[in-house]
């Protein structure tokens, strides 16, 4: 029997949907499947069973291509709850932006020190948010099985659409799902040192939230760390250069994929060798050298970054908000990784700060057979195996 997994059209964008789509995809040929991934439906129509992905997207084009070519068809939704971080996150960017720009609002200056003050301030710049939910519908609808990838999306699916047939399948931890031997690759790259450096990876977008950081870093004496692959907002990205140069005194490192190497003032901008993603050792030695790993996103469904730091046992002051929680907490444990993650919300910028203080250089044992950070590809396939008759049944004649 053939799967067929549908990415995005930009796939060869890095992000974690698209790692966690491999990860599902290498569990399925795990267990025996074949499995073929494209951008679009057409690209796998020869599948038996499809699977669509990133309901944040409009989806009823593809949609209609299963349809009119009588496919079983499922969702891997990677589904936002908009509703909970959009309006905030474009209200915090506006409000940092024109503090920047030193812009009033009724004649009164938006300042660093008024949001330091009242941290909700930013809110009367809120947008409302966009129509995915509404997009989302009938595409959750009418899909034979919606995946979420834990209870806090299951939930944000049900909300949007009552009658989904939901399940639940965590996922495995991202890049790094084995010991992994200690390397000094990153140390090379950068001229760092073991120990000294917070780090924060990801694209620079609004929803990842690097501009917390930078804010919460203002008066901290630790070199700032950003692995940052090739964005689509270069709107964000120049209001996160600016925020560097106002804020930051210590020095700011951003290995980029996009942006050319360039030294200016305090930053350090590196750019990817040969403008390609860093390879899997080089990243999961930034996590092994690191101080502390942080990451206060607006919203993550989980968040690999989370789950690989923890997996090789590195501290993370984590944004409250997304479904990471709900990894922490699997079989009764707690959601902490006992000790390892402190959570404020993603806005709180004295939240933030005395959290990066408190939680430098901690590193700490992975607690033993934790059911999520130990939990592999096939695991995950497994549990979606489960619930869709036409890949149960497919099973039992593989075996």
């Amino acid at each position: 029997m053939n799967i067929g997994i549908v990415t995005r059209k930009n796939d060869t964008q890095a992000g974690g949907d698209i790692v966690a789509l491999e990860n599902i995809a290498e569990g399925f040929r795990d267990l025996g499947y074949k499995v073929f991934l494209g951008p679009t439906p057409e690209s796998v129509i020869k599948s038996d069973f499809i699977f669509l992905s990133n309901t944040c997207t409009d989806l009823t084009e593809s949609v209609n291509v299963l349809k009119a070519n009588c496919k079983q068809w499922g969702i891997i939704g990677f589904h936002e709850d908009f509703a909970k971080y959009y309006s905030d996150s474009m209200g915090f960017l506006k409000y940092i932006a024109h503090s920047l720009q030193g812009s009033k609002c009724n004649g009164v200056l938006m300042t660093l020190e008024k949001l330091l003050e009242v941290p909700e301030i930013f809110r009367f710049q809120n947008e409302a948010y966009p129509s995915a939910p509404f997009m989302a519908y009938e595409t959750l609808k009418s899909a034979k099985v919606c995946v979420a990838s834990s209870f806090t999306e299951e939930k944000t699916m049900l909300k949007d659409c009552p009658t989904a047939n939901t399940i639940v399948s965590p996922l495995s931890t991202g890049l790094v799902t084995e010991k992994e031997p200690y390397s000094d690759e990153f140390l090379t790259l950068t001229g760092l040192t073991k120990g000294e450096y917070v780090l924060q990876v990801g694209r620079l977008e609004i929803r990842k939230n690097q501009l917390a950081t930078i804010l919460a870093m203002r008066n901290i004496d630790k070199p700032l760390v950003f692995i940052a692959t090739k964005g689509y907002s270069p709107g964000y990205e120049e209001i996160v250069l600016k925020a560097i140069a106002e804020y930051r005194k210590a020095p700011t490192y951003i290995i980029s994929e996009s942006l050319p190497t360039e030294t200016i003032g305090g930053l350090q901008i590196i750019q990817m060798p040969n403008r390609e993603k860093l390879p899997k050792s080089c990243i999961v030695s930034a996590y092994q050298n690191a101080g502390l790993h942080c990451h206060p996103a607006f919203y993550e469904t989980p968040g690999f970054t989370y789950l690989e730091a923890s997996r090789l046992g590195i501290a993370s002051v984590a944004s409250s908000w997304g479904s990471f929680k709900d990894y922490c907490k699997l079989d009764g444990n707690s959601e902490t990784l006992n000790g390892l993650i402190k959570y404020e919300k993603p806005y709180d910028i004295n939240g933030l700060e005395k959290a990066i203080k408190n939680m430098f250089g901690k590193y700490g044992s992975i607690p033993k057979n934790h059911p999520i950070l130990f939990r592999t590809n096939k695991d995950t396939a497994m549990d979606i195996v489960k619930h869709v008759q036409i890949l149960k049944d497919n099973l039992q004649t593989i075996k």
